[in-house]
């Protein structure tokens, strides 16, 4: 009998709210494309890179989408320290209660 891989509750919950918020017409493709050029981009470069959501995904004003178009390539540590809290079109107010 083989077994499924095990993977932790976080990585599971986490695969089904991208999967939540992926829509029908993403180019699947081009995601699993960016993901490779991801780990491409930190092998040879050697610093840590990510797949960035433009706008965030989890934010009490704005729902971003995981789609190709939602998404860049950024240095890991960028990624972290702009977390959630910032988008392009953010409202000035909206800057200033973080």
């Amino acid at each position: 009998k083989v077994r499924a891989p095990q993977y932790s509750l976080r990585s599971a919950a986490r695969y089904r709210f991208l999967r939540r918020r992926t829509p029908a017409w993403a180019d699947h493709d081009l995601l699993l494309s960016l993901k490779k050029l991801k780990r491409v981009y930190t092998v040879t470069l050697g610093d840590r890179y990510s797949e960035d959501h433009i706008v965030p995904l989890r934010h009490p004003l704005v729902c971003g989408l995981h789609c190709p178009d939602n998404i860049e390539l950024m240095l890991e540590v960028d990624n972290l320290a702009k977390s959630n809290l910032w988008w392009p079109d953010m409202p000035e107010q909206q800057a200033r209660l973080f």
